[in-house]
């Protein structure tokens, strides 16, 4: 079937990051921000730039002058509102994003899946607890100063007074595997591919457990949560009765990708200049914050009212 022959192409693409990380360290360092921007430049960014496409199509809209004042008022809206609350609240703001993420990781993930509906919840919410833990504590000499830097709180320090890091990251990395297999125990019947799915569920524990953050953080988002969403996305423009594709997709993302890849340049020459890594890094992160709250929503209704038909097994006989 199409969805696990993709699904293990990504695995394979996993496999190998993992592998580059072990033998050649130094490239990795050295490469990492080039890749999260290829990344972000190919399926990160335009992954949530037809936000306004599918909005208009949910509700049946068409893009009067009106609709757009509407739609466009409320989603920059919601950045303006959450930009602001980084600025005056940053450890709320923080863990506000943290939540968010596990959500909408975890849920772009899971719904492919054909499950009674707490055993989706269980694959929802372990897969983005493993993804975004390991993000936050694989790596936290990486990551603790970097989110110190704008919180004021040292994640690392609060985190060993209760536990070892090392628990800590072996807990996160086997959350997801572990409520995989105790999920395939009681649904095994409606995996349409148990073997790939629990492949799929090792690597990127994996990746995330062993490379380097932002390279597999790179990987993870480019590879399978943007580039996953988009091809979701044009499934519901065709079921919508659009003639949807990637070149159409990238057509219509194109000009809202410009405008972020501008505003992410101007970003990165201003920072630049204060030669603050730590900062750009977290400041990059807000920017994907405060547009990832908007975009969950959209996407949050989509799954919402198709699904199955969109994300599930069934989308792949369209």
């Amino acid at each position: 079937m199409i969805q696990n022959k993709v699904v293990f192409i990504q695995c394979i693409f996993g496999l190998l990051a993992i592998l580059i990380n072990f033998l050649f360290p130094e490239f990795v360092e050295d490469f990492r921000y080039y890749l999260l921007g290829i990344a972000i430049l190919l399926t990160g960014m335009p992954h949530g730039a037809i936000d306004h496409i599918i909005s208009f199509e949910l509700n049946d809209h068409s893009q009067t002058i009106k609709n757009n004042l509407q739609f466009y008022g409320s989603y920059l809206g919601l950045i303006i509102i959450y930009s602001l609350l980084w600025i005056y609240f940053p450890m709320f703001s923080f863990i506000s994003f943290m939540l968010i993420t596990l959500y909408h990781f975890g849920q772009a993930d899971a719904m492919r899946f054909d499950l009674e509906p707490f055993w989706r919840w269980a694959i929802h919410l372990s897969r983005g607890i493993t993804v975004v833990g390991l993000i936050l504590f694989a790596n936290p000499d990486y990551t603790s100063p970097v989110i110190e830097s704008v919180t004021g709180i040292s994640i690392a320090q609060v985190v060993t007074g209760f536990l070892s890091i090392s628990v800590l990251k072996t807990g996160l990395a086997l959350c997801y595997p572990v409520m995989f297999i105790i999920t395939s125990l009681f649904q095994y019947h409606r995996f349409s591919d148990f073997t790939t799915a629990l492949l799929d569920a090792a690597v990127v524990s994996l990746l995330f457990f062993y490379c380097d953050t932002i390279w597999a953080f790179s990987i993870y988002f480019g590879i399978w949560h943007a580039f996953n969403h988009i091809r979701v996305m044009i499934r519901f423009m065709r079921l919508k009765g659009t003639k949807a594709g990637w070149i159409w997709f990238y057509k219509k993302s194109f000009l809202y990708s410009f405008l972020s890849y501008l505003g992410i340049a101007l970003l990165y020459f201003i920072l630049d200049a204060f030669g603050s890594e730590e900062l750009l890094v977290f400041l990059l992160f807000i920017a994907i914050s405060v547009m990832t709250l908007p975009h969950m929503l959209i996407v949050e209704k989509m799954y919402g009212m198709f699904g199955k038909s969109i994300a599930g097994p069934e989308a792949e006989a369209h």
